[in-house]
């Protein structure tokens, strides 16, 4: 005969930890950014692990807070930084106690290398298992959020691609054409400014036209000097972070 089970009716089902992981998948059904899955998630954490102060962090050249949840210092003062740094060259989670109240902090499998910080009273010795698993799951959670947000940003980005082709063949004067283009280019790439370069094989030499920014609107340059000398040497492009 074959045996049939329902989720709810297995052992699991009642687990605190799995019934936590089910609500943080769920969210991030509703969820369309990071922020707005923190902001459903980690009020339930809080609960969950009966603790007093929760938070999600990335290291960035500082660490950065991206959702929190919990009594804190106004100003974050009261994160334990280096402990999470720790956390994520050891790849591993940790509990700690400090006075009468105990942190949990646990790495979370992401691009971003974020940590979940817990702090309160009743966090126990069984608590830290319990977080790596949460951590795990809101870490996965996380990354799968952020690769929806890219791919719809490159969707949006395609559509707006061909609308610009399609304002371009309207276009008959070249200088106006190439004005537009550096215009439609700051907007599909959220940037400040944008230039378009013109190759004069012959002179070396490569012309901004235009060089928005630029005084006259014309900018010169080498074609072997510089970010743009380099791109044209070796044809391949070049990304800088400032």
């Amino acid at each position: 005969m074959p045996q049939w089970l329902r989720w709810n009716e297995t052992d699991w089902s009642g687990h605190a930890t799995v019934r936590l992981a089910e609500r943080i998948i769920d969210a991030a059904h509703e969820a369309s950014t990071e922020i707005e899955l923190l902001k459903a998630c980690l009020p339930d954490l809080l609960v969950e692990f009966s603790a007093s102060a929760v938070a999600v962090a990335h290291r960035q050249a500082e660490w950065i807070i991206a959702g929190r949840a919990g009594r804190f210092d106004r100003n974050g003062n009261d994160l334990p930084a280096p402990l999470f740094s720790e956390v994520l060259d050891r790849e591993s989670g940790v509990r700690e106690q400090q006075g009468q109240e105990s942190l949990i902090v646990v790495p979370l499998p992401d691009e971003n290398r974020s940590v979940l910080y817990l702090r309160g009273e009743r966090l126990s010795p069984e608590s830290l298992p319990a977080a790596l698993a949460i951590g795990r799951v809101l870490g996965w959670t996380l990354a799968c959020l952020s690769r929806v947000d890219e791919c719809n940003g490159n969707v949006q980005r395609l559509r707006q691609t061909l609308e610009l082709a399609q304002t371009f063949s309207r276009e008959r004067e070249t200088l106006p054409l190439l004005e537009l283009m550096a215009r439609r280019a700051t907007q599909l790439l959220d940037c400040d400014r944008a230039s378009i370069f013109i190759w004069d094989r012959e002179q070396r030499q490569v012309t901004a036209c235009p060089a928005l920014g630029v005084e006259g609107g014309r900018l010169w340059l080498p074609d072997d000097k510089g970010i743009v000398g380099e791109v044209i040497q070796t044809g391949r492009p070049v990304c800088v972070d400032d």
